[in-house]
């Protein structure tokens, strides 16, 4: 009983916290609701083969160096079309490589500096929990 006392006015007592400046949703640039009584509670998306996926990119299969879209084992050990080869793939080839390769790809990389990056982050050691989940809450 003491105890539920306790939390009840720390809880009351305790101050609204705020968003950090570097991490606040009004950086996303789009209109946001921030009151959650005027939410919907119901919604469909105008386009039906568009969205965002529903993963958090996991630091134990390989992060975004995960090729998702294509069988196989977790992001590690990717061996990245060279530019000769990436010139001459297919959409669909190109559809089944990581995030981060096609994000290396889009900018002419060809040395592939973040597949390499997150190849010094992301580890089958790492909790089941760890990975990229910031960004959900505010997509």
């Amino acid at each position: 009983m003491f105890l539920a006392i306790i939390m009840t006015v720390f809880v009351q007592a305790a101050p609204f916290e705020t968003w950090p400046d570097y991490s606040a949703p009004s950086k996303v640039p789009m209109k946001m609701e921030y009151k959650f009584d005027s939410l919907p509670l119901e919604g469909r998306h105008a386009k039906l083969n568009t969205g965002w996926s529903d993963d958090y990119w996991p630091s134990q299969k390989g992060s975004i160096n995960r090729r998702w879209n294509a069988p196989g084992e977790p992001g590690f050990k990717l061996i990245s079309p060279s530019k000769e080869k990436a010139l001459q793939m297919s959409e669909n080839e190109i559809s089944q490589l990581s995030p981060s390769e096609k994000y290396d790809l889009y900018r002419g990389l060809y040395e592939y500096p973040l597949v390499n990056a997150v190849k010094g982050i992301a580890t089958p050691r790492a909790r089941d929990w760890s990975g990229i989940c910031h960004g959900w809450a505010p997509a």
